[in-house]
């Protein structure tokens, strides 16, 4: 394969790269343009002219010139070699040759199109068996699988199928259901919680679960000072009773305890094996077992003695592929290797409850101490205008991080000369201010609009995108951030999670004084087990906003796209799918 790829940059390189078409072209030109010594480039040549790509006529003496002649189309060997790459799993390669500058528009579509069919659902023949596999692509590397550190939604949406909770919360009931404890009580000062875990469940590598395996899971979570930790703080011990009843001891009454003992960092893990490999030797009891990891692709393939029944997918294959590749589109169904028709797609919308927002750095000297400063920000963050010049994304205008409360909102717009005057107000002397983000386009587009509209009023701001998910290093650098919060089905749990958790950036870039009134404000919301958040949630919000420390910008609607066939779709407030309810309905054709 590697001299197909010599040949393509070698056309890509040229004018004009028709069929029989003879170029002047000299060694050193070769050498320079595919990254290797003269005599790797001779060795190249010969092995080209054998496998009949180009014919090449070697210039001898002084003012002649060698020629390669063109054997073989772009377009044909191009197709032949993406699909070489395709057929090894290399969908990372392939997707760059889609980057590449010279590369011919139309042939970018129909390579782009061939990439996207290796996504979505396939059915795959071996032998008598027939597997329903799942290819789903993620263009961004896969952060920690590790639940005492996860941080963001699709590594949290991993580890839900991989890993199994004592209970889970449902967000329609607003209840607690049983999922590896059965049942569970707590004493009449709800300061001793009890849980009685099922019989028979297995982990991944065969072992039966034990209640040694629950308290292990704590143990962790405190031993390594899991961000997450502040949950359980006021655990005073976890009393082991028999192999299947387990206790957890409080310092204090905490009737909302069970929101924490059913967030994702409580995923049980076996107390014999240790995550190793940054959380990417994963194991649990879910639908779902890890099977192969690498930098570009992990393979979870069904658990047959999962406790709850096993998933209708047989395989579930991501992909972390830098592309453009329509998300919305990620339950695609193939039929012989040829994509469904979308002319009448089934679709499911739903809304993300949170925001992306702006914050600023206040553990960094600098003008955003100046509360003036910040509200220039917020002046050019005209969201109206910002929603209507960047459309291409969805996005709805945000005052709060709920969705329904800016629907309610009529806030007030200012100009730019308004906000230029009150930049003059400060002490701002021109000096650039780094904003940072997470690079996708949809932020990149709207970071950009920012930068043009403080550009007009005389503020510097540069861009300082990234790919994954910020460092310290980063995080001191920078004076500015935009990030986006997307709250849990259990959205009092998760409020508390952004305003508690210190791998937040709220945690990270607010002062201590800051955060001390932030947490006064907090208390409430954890007097009862399941507390009504509105009432609580405003002088928070009103908190945050009225200094400018949290400045939400807009809203992401979003929308899935799927092939008819497919049942039990039903996206998590994350957009993502429990994969184990998800199975295809066949054709059956009627009998005549």
């Amino acid at each position: 394969m590697k001299h197909q790829e010599h040949y393509i940059t070698i056309l890509l390189s040229l004018d004009d790269p028709d069929i029989h078409s003879t170029h002047i072209l000299t060694i050193d030109h070769l050498a320079s343009l595919l990254h290797c010594t003269t005599r790797n480039v001779k060795w190249i040549i010969r092995k080209l002219q054998e496998e009949g790509y180009i014919h090449w006529q070697s210039g001898r003496g002084r003012g002649h010139h060698s020629t390669l002649t063109i054997l073989h189309t772009l377009e044909h060997v191009l197709s032949l070699y993406f699909e070489q790459l395709l057929g090894q799993g290399k969908l990372q390669e392939a997707a760059q040759w889609l980057q590449h500058p010279q590369l011919p528009h139309p042939y970018i579509q129909r390579l782009q199109y061939r990439l996207e069919q290796q996504f979505g659902l396939h059915i795959e023949h071996h032998g008598s068996q027939t597997l329903d596999v799942l290819r789903i692509n993620q263009s961004r590397i896969l952060e920690s699988l590790d639940p005492a550190f996860v941080f963001t939604a699709f590594e949290s949406h991993l580890i839900g199928q991989i890993c199994s909770l004592l209970i889970t919360y449902q967000a329609e009931s607003q209840t607690f259901k049983p999922q590896l404890a059965h049942f569970w009580e707590s004493d009449d000062t709800d300061r001793c919680w009890t849980f009685y875990l099922r019989k028979g469940v297995r982990f991944h590598h065969g072992r039966i679960l034990t209640a040694q395996d629950v308290k292990y899971t704590w143990e962790r979570l405190r031993d390594l000072d899991s961000p997450a930790f502040w949950q359980f703080t006021h655990v005073e011990s976890v009393v082991i009773h028999n192999d299947y009843t387990i206790s957890f001891y409080l310092q204090r009454s905490d009737p909302f305890f069970l929101n924490y003992i059913s967030s994702l960092c409580m995923a049980i893990l076996p107390h014999d094996h240790d995550i190793a490999n940054k959380g990417r030797q994963l194991i649990g009891t879910g639908a779902f077992r890890l099977t192969a990891s690498s930098e570009h692709h992990i393979v979870l393939d069904a658990f047959d003695a999962y406790f709850e029944g096993r998933s209708l997918l047989d395989r579930v294959d991501i992909y972390f592929v830098t592309a453009d590749y329509q998300a919305d589109r990620r339950y695609q169904l193939f039929r012989q290797n040829k994509a469904t028709d979308y002319t009448d797609p089934a679709q499911v919308n739903y809304k993300v409850i949170g925001c992306n927002f702006i914050m600023f750095n206040f553990c960094k000297e600098g003008i955003q101490h100046d509360p003036k400063f910040r509200q220039v920000i917020d002046m050019l963050l005209d969201r109206v205008l910002l929603t209507e010049q960047c459309s291409d994304y969805w996005l709805k205008p945000a005052y709060s991080l709920f969705p329904w409360k800016s629907k309610q909102t009529h806030a007030t717009t200012y100009s730019l000369e308004q906000a230029r005057q009150l930049l003059q107000q400060t002490e701002y002397q021109g000096q650039p201010l780094n904003l940072n983000y997470l690079n996708r386009a949809e932020n990149h587009a709207v970071c950009v609009w920012l930068q043009d509209r403080a550009r007009s009023i005389g503020l510097i701001i540069n861009l300082c995108p990234r790919d994954s998910f910020a460092s310290k290093a980063v995080m001191q650098q920078a004076d500015l951030f935009m990030g986006q919060e997307m709250l849990e089905e259990n959205i009092v749990w998760g409020l508390l999670n952004f305003f508690s958790n210190r791998s937040t950036y709220v945690r990270q870039l607010l002062n201590p004084a800051q955060l001390q009134e932030l947490d006064n404000l907090l208390v409430p919301f954890i007097a009862e087990p399941l507390p009504d958040y509105s009432k609580h949630v405003e002088k928070i919000e009103q908190f945050l906003h009225t200094s400018f420390l949290f400045i939400p910008i807009y809203h992401s609607n979003q929308k899935l796209l799927f092939d008819p066939s497919f049942q039990g779709l039903y996206p998590d407030a994350f957009g993502w799918i429990n994969l184990s309810k998800l199975w295809i309905k066949p054709s059956i054709q009627s009998k005549d």
